[in-house]
């Protein structure tokens, strides 16, 4: 468990440093906020293909999708019998996604 909260915190800091170097970006960019903040970190940081998500909600403050890209937790959590619905909820979906959202908007 210590790995995991390990690797949580140098992810963190590696998106952090990722976002202060990227977010003038956002400026270039076309859409809403939310929009702006999933192509920058979908499409760009993560470097997920379109047609590797599906946009099954959006709105001007929110976007809902799924993703079928390669995923190291979803692995990791097969290995270790682990379930992913509880894992990414409790770890990285919510807080993750809130915490970038935040300072990717804030330019």
């Amino acid at each position: 468990m210590v790995f995991v909260w390990l690797n949580i915190f140098l992810e963190r800091e590696k998106r952090l440093k990722w976002i202060k170097q990227n977010r003038h970006k956002l400026k270039i960019i076309k859409g809403s906020d939310v929009e702006k903040a999933y192509k920058l970190f979908y499409l760009e940081y993560l470097n997920v293909k379109e047609k590797e998500i599906e946009i099954v909600e959006k709105s001007e403050k929110r976007i809902v999708l799924r993703s079928y890209n390669f995923c190291p937790v979803l692995e990791a959590c097969k290995k270790l019998n682990l379930d992913t619905r509880i894992i990414c909820k409790k770890n990285y979906m919510k807080n993750l996604h809130r915490f970038l959202f935040n300072k990717l908007i804030q330019i």
